[in-house]
């Protein structure tokens, strides 16, 4: 989904969790309530990194991923599903379920705007 096309107050909290300068690409609604008392998160793809946030309190940050950080990002249970693994063996890799509504062709859109904004370590391409 485009950040055009967002709802209002996602659109908001998305806009209070970018860092100076960042831009939403895409916003993608995850099926993921990590906690009780959050609301179910939404994933961004941004010119700097990926977000999951919520619209808790006007826009909260669940976790912020620089593109550097990110070792692979693929799709399991026919692209239901998101991986996210990272080079960090310290950092836990984040596995988490898209919600129904987001067609398959915007999924594969996702990993294709992930991919090709990976790096690895020394600058190079992560692309696979």
């Amino acid at each position: 989904m485009t950040p055009e096309m967002t709802p209002e107050n996602i659109r908001r909290a998305l806009t209070t969790s970018l860092e100076p300068g960042e831009r939403p690409l895409a916003i993608f609604k995850t099926a993921w309530k990590p906690r009780f008392g959050t609301p179910i998160l939404w994933l961004s793809v941004t010119t700097n990194r990926l977000i999951l946030f919520s619209t808790l309190r006007g826009g909260t940050v669940f976790t912020g991923v620089k593109f550097g950080q990110i070792n692979a990002i693929s799709t399991e249970q026919g692209g239901r599903v998101i991986r996210i693994l990272f080079w960090d063996n310290e950092t836990a890799d984040l596995n988490f379920a898209l919600d129904e509504s987001v067609p398959s062709d915007e999924v594969k859109q996702l990993l294709e705007m992930v991919r090709t904004r990976l790096t690895k370590p020394g600058g190079m391409t992560g692309k696979t």
